[in-house]
């Protein structure tokens, strides 16, 4: 059979960048995402050249992200949407709009929506309001019914010149994925990075809530992955969740010769493969 590998090198590594697992060419007619379900999907910047089946209601084989800037849901330089998986239809017709024509395409039985979304919200607390433009301790995060949050950034302290380094992480373990949460503005939770009032800062997105079906793994980004992704030695999920210590206890070790699915190419200990 015809193989295809993957190279690993610890020293010279070129990452392959992508926006919460999208490519431009990505499309939902696999069974990770399930009928009936909304996902919130971040697309990279993309042309306007990828296959795309429909008009407002799309074949599931169209790229999702060439199918949003054919609806107008965002431009080329992408940006996140909210994709709804359908039922699909007897056909699905085909036109030409912002710069994307599309093509006329037989009966599916898996179809798409697209929607933009809300957007970032930005919020802002500081250790002593009434100092300067700021007026509030406390903020709560919060989303709709059936919507959970995703921190984006978050920093405490005084920008530009000093911020507690630990900020994201600890506001990412408290809040993210719930409903609502709330937060304070102070020295007890964050540390004290510097003298001086300062200002807590985060930004965030609600996400919808859909969970996985069974045969796939759910990353803490939002994602849906194949069980037999993780702890294979390789991220898939975007926040690397399918690799972290949590879920692979015994797991992948290269300084022990515990490889996984990788394999040894050289006796320098330094290059590896892994067969596709």
């Amino acid at each position: 059979p015809a193989w295809r590998q993957r190279t690993l090198n610890f020293c010279e590594m070129t990452v392959k960048t992508k926006v919460n697992g999208l490519e431009c060419s990505t499309n939902v007619d696999n069974t990770f995402y399930v009928q009936g379900n909304t996902y919130q999907l971040m697309c990279p910047a993309c042309s306007t050249s990828g296959s795309v089946y429909g008009t407002g209601t799309y074949a599931a084989r169209s790229s999702v992200c060439t199918a949003a800037i054919h609806a107008g849901v965002i431009s080329q330089e992408g940006g996140c949407i909210y994709a709804t998986i359908g039922a699909g239809a007897a056909n699905f017709r085909g036109s030409t709009q912002n710069g994307v024509t599309s093509l006329d395409y037989g009966a599916l039985g898996k179809s798409l929506d697209l929607a933009a979304c809300a957007g970032t919200i930005s919020k802002t607390a500081c250790q002593t309001p009434g100092v300067g433009s700021c007026t509030n301790n406390t903020m709560i995060l919060q989303c709709p019914k059936d919507m959970i949050l995703l921190i984006e950034t978050a920093s405490y302290g005084i920008a530009p010149s000093c911020s507690a380094p630990d900020t994201f992480e600890i506001v990412r373990k408290k809040c993210s994925h719930k409903n609502t949460c709330k937060l304070a503005a102070n020295n007890n939770l964050f540390g004290d990075p510097c003298t001086g009032n300062k200002q807590l800062v985060v930004s965030y997105y609600c996400q919808v809530s859909s969970p996985c079906p069974t045969t796939a793994f759910a990353c803490g980004s939002g994602q849906c992955v194949d069980h037999a992704l993780v702890c294979d030695g390789k991220m898939d999920c975007y926040d690397g969740s399918d690799e972290n210590s949590t879920n692979c206890v015994g797991g992948c070790n290269f300084d022990q010769g515990s490889y996984c699915d990788w394999t040894q190419s050289t006796a320098d200990d330094l290059n590896f493969y892994l067969a596709l």
